[in-house]
C-alpha cells in the first residue's frame, strides 16, 4: 500500500470512533434539557482515546521512545471502533442525565464552568476501557480489535467465497422487488 494511502486509510477507525460517537450523541442530546446537552467534542475526543486504549498496542524502542502498533487502527479496526463509539456516549449521556458532572458556582463564566462538566464522563469513559482492556489482554492474550478480527475471520471468509456471492445477491434480489 502507498504512504499516501496508509496515512488516510491508515486511522480510518480512529475517526470512525470520533464520527460515530458525535452522530450518537447528538441523538442522545435530544433526551437531555437545552441547558444540560453533552458536547460533541468531548465525547468524540473521549472515543479516540477510548478507542485507543482497546485496539492499539503501544510498545518502546530500543532508546525509549513509545511508539504505537497502526495495524487496528485502519479498517481492520472498525468493528472495535463501533463498539466504542456505542459506549462512550452513553457513559456521558449517563452521566449528564443523572447529573453526576462537576458543578461550580454561577459566578464562573459558562465556557470555564463548561470545561469541568466533562470531566468525570470523561474519566469514567476512558477508566472503564482502561479496565477493560487490561482484564481483556490478561484472559485473552490480544487487544480487543485483534480478537474481533479472529473471531469473525470465518465469517468473513465465507463472504468472500461463492455462499457469500449467493446470498449477497439473493438479498438484493428481494431488496430490489426482482423476485
Amino acid at each position: 500500500a502507498s504512504d499516501v494511502y496508509k496515512r488516510q486509510m491508515g486511522v480510518l477507525s480512529l475517526m470512525a470512533a470520533a464520527n460515530v460517537a458525535r452522530a450518537l450523541t447528538r441523538n442522545l442530546n435530544v433526551r437531555l434539557p437545552k441547558i444540560d446537552q453533552i458536547p460533541e467534542a468531548a465525547v468524540m475526543f473521549g472515543a479516540q482515546i477510548s478507542f485507543l486504549l482497546v485496539a492499539v498496542d503501544p510498545f518502546t524502542n530500543k532508546a525509549g521512545v513509545l511508539f504505537f502498533n497502526t495495524a487496528f487502527m485502519g479498517t481492520k479496526g472498525l468493528i472495535c471502533a463501533f463498539l466504542v463509539a456505542f459506549i462512550v456516549p452513553n457513559i456521558y449521556f449517563f452521566c449528564f442525565k443523572h447529573h453526576i458532572t462537576i458543578k461550580l458556582p454561577d459566578a464562573v463564566p459558562q465556557n470555564i464552568s463548561s470545561a469541568f462538566t466533562n470531566i468525570i464522563p470523561f474519566a469514567f469513559a476512558t477508566f472503564f476501557f482502561w479496565i477493560f482492556d487490561m482484564v481483556f489482554r490478561a484472559l485473552g492474550n490480544a487487544n480487543l480489535a485483534a480478537w474481533i478480527i479472529q473471531v469473525l475471520s470465518p465469517l468473513f471468509t465465507a463472504a468472500d467465497g461463492y455462499f457469500g456471492s449467493v446470498s449477497y445477491t439473493h438479498l438484493r434480489a428481494h431488496e430490489t422487488g426482482a423476485y
